[in-house]
C-alpha cells in the first residue's frame, strides 16, 4: 500500500453497552484513529459494491485493523459519518482492508441518535 494515498484522517467508533437499572445504554467510544484513502463510489465500482450492501456510497482503504466490524462507523474530520457495511481483508493477508460504507445524512443521524443506536455526535455544522 502506498502511504501517499492515505490522506484522510478518520476516527473509527464503536459502541459499548452499559446496564443502568433496567435499561441498556449504548455509548460511543473511539476504537481507533487512522489515515485512510477515502473514495466516493461511482459507475462500475458502485454496481459491484451493491453486492455487499444496497446503499454503499464510499470505499475506504486502510492498513489492517484487527477487530474492525460492520457495526462500527467512521467519523471524518469534516464531521460526516459513514456507517461501515462490509469489511474485506484484502487477499486475507492482514495488511490492507477495504470497507464499503454508507454516508449517514443529517436526518438519519438524528433518528439514529434518538433510537439509542450510537449517539453520533459528529461535530461540525449542524452536528
Amino acid at each position: 500500500m502506498e502511504a501517499g494515498k492515505l490522506r484522510h484522517h478518520v476516527t473509527i467508533e464503536s459502541n459499548t453497552t452499559e446496564r443502568v437499572g433496567l435499561d441498556d445504554i449504548e455509548t460511543p467510544f473511539t476504537y481507533a484513529e487512522r489515515m485512510v484513502c477515502l473514495e466516493p463510489l461511482s459507475g462500475r465500482e458502485y454496481e459491484r459494491a451493491k453486492a455487499y450492501a444496497a446503499t454503499v456510497s464510499h470505499k475506504i482503504l486502510m492498513r489492517y485493523l484487527k477487530g474492525l466490524r460492520p457495526d462500527m462507523r467512521v467519523v471524518l474530520d469534516d464531521g460526516r459519518v459513514l456507517q461501515i457495511n462490509y469489511v474485506l481483508d484484502w487477499q486475507e493477508r492482514h495488511r490492507e482492508q477495504i470497507c464499503y460504507c454508507t454516508e449517514l445524512v443529517e436526518e438519519y443521524r438524528h433518528f439514529y441518535d434518538e433510537a439509542g443506536a450510537g449517539g453520533i455526535e459528529a461535530g461540525g455544522e449542524g452536528g
